[in-house]
């Protein structure tokens, strides 16, 4: 298993801004309480929740993604109230959108 650190919000600008710093591959992942992340996502980045790729009874692995830009990021969210970035990237896409009909997320 993982160990995550949780890091200060603002490391979560500099961590997106910087691909390296924010990747599935990373000993460290952005993390922060699921209520700050998901305002992060929505007023920095203009991104809103997509799908939910996977779910179990600990964590729950979404999808959030801005039609006007193309970024996307891809969150681990735990039951205890945090969420991790675990990739992200640009370029997304609605017409190769695989997602399209998944399952819609609640945001708040």
């Amino acid at each position: 298993m993982q160990m995550t650190k949780h890091i200060f919000p603002a490391t979560f600008a500099a961590a997106l801004a910087f691909p390296a710093l924010a990747t599935a591959d990373d000993e460290a992942s952005v993390c922060m309480p699921v209520g700050e992340m998901q305002a992060t996502l929505i007023e920095w980045y203009s991104e809103a929740p997509r799908a939910t790729l996977q779910k179990t009874a600990i964590t729950e692995t979404q999808l959030w993604v801005s039609v006007h830009t193309g970024t996307w990021t891809k969150l681990e969210v735990y039951r205890d109230g945090i969420a991790c970035v675990i990739d992200q990237g640009a370029d997304f896409r609605a017409e190769f959108d695989q997602f399209a009909n998944s399952e819609a997320l609640p945001v708040g």
